[in-house]
C-alpha cells in the first residue's frame, strides 16, 4: 500500500481520486481538518494521547489551565513527594458542586472538572503538603491552512489512507458525484478496523463511541475500488 507522510501528499492524492483540479485543494484540505476533528471526536485514540508533567499544586488555589491543546480528559493522579500516585475522579460540574459543598476545603484533592468555558480543571481541594498532579487527556490535531501552508507537515493521524478516502468521498459529496457514498463506506470501515486494532492491543474488548464516566477518568468490507 503506498504511504503518504505529509498534508501536500494526502490532498493532491484525494483531489486526483476525486478526479478535480487543483482548484478543489483549498476544499480538499478543509475537509482534511473535518476529517481529523470528527475523528479525534468520537474516540479515544492513543495517538492522541498525552500525559503532562507534574504540575505542583499552588496553596489556597484549585484552578488550573488546562493545556492549550487540549481536547478531551482522561485520567488524572494526585503525585505526593515520594511519586506517589492516587485518582482524582474527574466528574461533571453538576456531581463535583453536589458532592464538595459549599465553603473551602483544604487537604488533598480526590474529585475535579473540567471548565471548558475558562479552559481550567477545578479541583475539590487545596492541599497544603507538597503535592503535584499529572493529567492525561486527548489532544486536538494539528489544523493545516486551506492554502497550502502546512502541506510539508507530517500527517497528525497514523492511518492516512482512511484520510485519502474520506476527502475523496466529500469532494465527491460537493460535486454530486454518485461515488460518494462507496467511497465513505470505505473509509469508515478502514476507522472501524482501526477502533478494532486498538481495543484488542489495550485488551479491552469494549470499543469507547461516546463519553462515559469511571474512576479516575472521563471518557466522554466495503466493496469498491482499490487505489493503493
Amino acid at each position: 500500500m503506498a504511504q503518504f507522510k505529509t498534508v501536500g501528499a494526502v490532498v493532491n492524492r484525494a483531489v486526483e481520486l476525486a478526479q478535480l483540479d487543483s482548484s478543489f485543494l483549498p476544499l480538499a484540505r478543509q475537509y482534511y481538518n473535518l476529517a481529523l476533528n470528527q475523528t479525534v471526536g468520537e474516540f479515544d485514540w492513543s495517538f492522541f494521547r498525552v500525559e503532562t508533567s507534574s504540575i505542583p499544586f499552588i496553596g489556597g488555589q484549585t484552578a488550573y489551565d488546562l493545556p492549550l491543546d487540549y481536547n478531551r480528559s482522561d485520567t488524572c493522579y494526585l503525585v505526593d513527594s515520594n511519586n506517589n500516585r492516587r485518582p482524582i475522579t474527574i466528574i461533571s460540574k453538576y456531581r463535583f458542586d453536589r458532592l464538595r459543598g459549599g465553603g473551602s476545603y483544604t487537604g488533598d484533592p480526590t474529585i475535579a472538572y473540567i471548565d471548558l468555558t475558562n479552559q481550567k480543571i477545578v479541583f475539590n481541594a487545596s492541599p497544603t503538603a507538597q503535592r503535584y498532579y499529572i493529567l492525561t487527556y486527548f489532544r486536538m490535531p494539528d489544523e493545516i491552512d486551506d492554502q497550502g501552508g502546512n502541506d510539508s507537515d507530517q500527517i497528525d493521524f497514523e492511518n492516512t489512507i482512511f484520510l485519502i478516502y474520506y476527502i475523496v468521498s466529500m469532494l465527491m459529496d460537493y460535486n454530486d458525484d454518485e461515488r460518494a457514498p462507496m467511497m465513505m463506506q470505505k473509509a469508515e470501515k478502514l476507522l472501524r478496523d482501526d477502533k478494532m486494532n486498538q481495543a484488542d492491543e489495550d485488551n479491552d474488548p469494549r470499543i469507547e463511541l461516546g463519553p462515559s464516566f469511571r474512576a479516575g477518568r472521563r471518557s466522554n468490507n466495503g466493496g469498491g475500488w482499490n487505489f493503493f
